[in-house]
């Protein structure tokens, strides 16, 4: 067996056992009774059916949790939004009779099942003094405890993302082809500065499968590069963000994968996976024009 079977072989080995310890977490997040009590509180403020995902034939073919993620939540906006105009309008128009507790006629139909249940749902909202985040829905989601998935000293946003699965009806065996994710969460990650994050699991082993990459880093370093990546969005040198590096390529790949969409949908989309989107949604053209300019070393190509 050559290297880089022998390699290959090694780095499997430890990317079954990384994968043994996250599918115990990914259960939890599916079978805990507490997390499975926060969520049902969840889908009866949000009006949210058990299988979501499936109901409404969502499509996602990427193997990114974010992806679902943003998918299943554009999704539940859309009807959500779709139905705000004559929920406004039962919820001005229709007054629900305590005595019989039968709503009024709205011209000659009654409310749907789904209105009349947001119409209950208006009602408690004004009465409930806690305000348990009942017009934010990522408020909602961010908030779920996942404090009993390990290991604990994770990036948990993933935990949280598999908790939003959940909520959305994402079948677990969905979420577990979203290998890579699991695996970049799970292994030691490290910054611009060299700073190593590890957790309570880490292994001797787990240090190794990222080493090159570690090596890498280190090697940029040496050269000066570590410190001096160039902002795209500006013409001054100096230190990037790269959350704002992040935010263009995503823009960009999205206008790649999908030229119908619209720059009000990618501005949407960006805002939901935590980045600022604090600009004008024609400024999405322009950090697109300058992500093409800059994987084209200057050069603007069609």
């Amino acid at each position: 067996m050559d290297d880089t079977k022998e390699n290959e072989a090694y780095r499997a080995k430890i990317e079954k056992s990384a994968m043994k310890t996250i599918k115990s977490s990914v259960n939890v997040v599916y079978d805990n009774s507490d997390i499975n009590e926060e969520i049902k509180k969840g889908k009866k403020i949000f009006c949210m059916p058990d299988i979501f995902f499936v109901t409404q034939k969502i499509k996602c073919h990427s193997n990114n949790i974010n992806e679902l993620f943003v998918t299943s939540i554009l999704k539940w906006r859309e009807i959500f939004l779709k139905n705000k105009k004559s929920l406004n309008q039962i919820v001005r128009n229709i007054t629900i009779e305590k005595s019989t507790s039968e709503p009024k006629k709205l011209g000659e139909k009654y409310p749907s099942s789904w209105e009349y249940v947001m119409i209950k749902k208006e009602k408690v909202k004004k009465e409930n003094k806690k305000n348990y985040a009942h017009g934010n829905l990522e408020l909602y989601l961010r908030n779920i405890n996942v404090d009993v998935c390990k290991p604990r000293h994770i990036d948990q946003r993933i935990w949280r993302m598999i908790a939003a699965a959940k909520f959305f009806g994402v079948p677990k065996n969905r979420i577990l082809k979203c290998k890579q994710n699991l695996l970049d969460a799970y292994f030691p990650t490290f910054d611009e500065a060299l700073r190593i994050q590890i957790h309570e699991d880490t292994t001797i082993d787990d240090m190794k499968y990222v080493w090159k990459k570690i090596q890498r880093k280190q090697l940029a370093h040496k050269w000066g590069y570590g410190e001096k990546n160039i902002n795209i969005n500006s013409k001054k040198k100096g230190k990037s963000e790269y959350l704002t590096y992040e935010r263009d390529k995503m823009a960009f790949e999205l206008k790649r994968d999908n030229p119908k969409i619209t720059r009000k949908e990618i501005k949407s989309r960006l805002g939901i996976s935590g980045f600022n989107i604090d600009f004008d949604v024609s400024y999405i053209t322009v950090i697109i024009r300058k992500y093409k300019k800059y994987i084209n070393n200057g050069k603007l190509r069609k």
